[in-house]
Parts: structure tokens; sequence; C-alpha cells
């Protein structure tokens, strides 16, 4: 295209980095970044995302959220909630679970809008980090929240846990939906199978 005397314009851009991160092939990515920068184009919350979910399917988390702090640094009005989930997502994959609970603060702080999301990806950094309890104290628990904590739990061979917050679950007035009870279900018969070995 560029040999051909064709400016390309930033959508097409954005397709090609984001292509290139799902390819696995961020520093190309990040190549292509400085040619839109070359050709005039502002990066904005599309060309950021597909970067940083180009590091982070690369495994590259502690990048992706250097990256994302640079970008709230220098470019904040670009700061969006998909970037925020795409950065809780990297502290949940290494277990950064106080990182996501300030990430967390600071999108509730910002106004932009908090969903189940970005609240299950919080519980998923606490859980990886085995800190599961912590998440319950700072996130207000609904179903949603309450399962994600569950079936950590039970990935973690902790059903006697596991149990006692389901019925916490119960007595707190929340009603568990049927993935709830399948989970409990299904791994109270594992932990009665593992006890009676």
């Amino acid at each position: 295209m560029l040999n051909r005397g064709l400016k390309p314009n930033l959508t097409a851009c954005n397709a090609l980095m984001n292509s290139l991160g799902k390819a696995g092939e961020y520093k190309l990515a990040f190549k292509v970044l400085e040619k839109v920068k070359s050709l005039g184009h502002t990066p904005d919350a599309y060309t950021w995302n597909a970067l940083l979910n180009g590091l982070y399917r690369a495994n590259q988390p502690v990048d992706a959220l250097q990256l994302f702090e640079s970008i709230k640094r220098g470019q904040s009005s670009q700061i969006n909630e998909h970037l925020y989930n795409t950065a809780l997502m990297s502290c949940q994959k290494v277990g950064l679970w106080d990182k996501a609970l300030q990430l967390l603060w600071q999108l509730e702080s910002s106004g932009l809008p908090v969903s189940t999301t970005s609240y299950n990806l919080v519980i998923g950094a606490c859980e990886t980090a085995r800190k599961p309890k912590v998440a319950l104290q700072q996130v207000a628990p609904d179903v949603s929240l309450y399962n994600a904590v569950v079936h950590g739990m039970c990935l973690r061979g902790k059903f006697e846990s596991a149990k006692k917050l389901y019925m916490k679950m119960r007595r707190s007035g929340l009603k568990p939906d049927g993935k709830t009870r399948a989970l409990m279900l299904q791994n109270l018969k594992r932990g009665a199978t593992k006890r009676s070995r």
C-alpha cells in the first residue's frame, strides 16, 4: 500500500495491528504503531487495545501492564473499560491481585462503567494468587462473583471452603443460579470421592 503511494488510515492500521497481535506477532504490531505515528495518525483506544491484547496473547502480561500505565500517563483520554479489562486480564494471568484491586478502584473512580467482567477478572487475579477471600471483601458480591470464587475453590480442591461460601451466599439472600448449583453438586461428589480413598 505504501509502495503504491497510498496512505492507510488509522482504521486500516488498527486492523493490521489487531491481526498481528492475534497471530502472536506483537513486535511487528509495535512496528506498525511507529508507522502509524510517522504517517501523522494519533493512536486511539482501538490502537491501544490491539497492542495490549497482542501482548496478553503473547504471554507478556507484565509488558501489557507497563504499556497500560504508559497510556494512562500519556494519553489518559484514550483509556476506556476495555483497556482496563485487558490490564485486569494481565493481572489475573500472573496473580497480581493487589495491582488488580488498584486498577478496579481506579476504574470505579474514573466514572467509566464497571462491568461484571471487570469484577470477575479481579476475583480471578485474587484466586490465581490464592487469595479469593480478599476479592469478596473488596467487591460487593453478586451471584456471578460467588460463582467465580466457588469455582476457583473447587478447582483448587477446597471443597469444604466452597461449601461454606455457598452457604454464606444463601444466607446473604443471593439465590444460586444453575451454574453455581451444578458446580457444587459436581465438586461435592469429587470431594466425597477423594475423602473415601
